[in-house]
């Protein structure tokens, strides 16, 4: 419940970056811990919230029945129309 109530505080529209959303979503279709993806994205302090808020609207997931931290792998969710082969 942690999480969520932290990551509520990101649900608004203002929190999210359209430009550094989309490139979230492109670089979290490779699996990647939440630190490293907001350093490749740019300044962490400018791209954090923007990955929070796209956490909180479903746009990349995680396992949030763990703490949140920087070690916290963020990828993009599972689409079932996708065939794996």
């Amino acid at each position: 419940m942690a999480n969520l109530r932290w990551l509520a505080g990101y649900r608004h529209n203002r929190c999210r970056g359209y430009d550094v959303a989309a490139a979230a979503v492109d670089l979290a279709a490779t699996p990647r811990p939440l630190m490293e993806l907001a350093d490749l994205l740019g300044d962490p302090l400018a791209t954090l919230p923007v990955i929070f808020h796209l956490l909180w609207t479903g746009d990349l997931r995680t396992n949030l029945s763990l703490l949140l931290n920087e070690n916290s792998t963020l990828s993009t969710p599972f689409d079932p129309d996708l065939e794996v082969s």
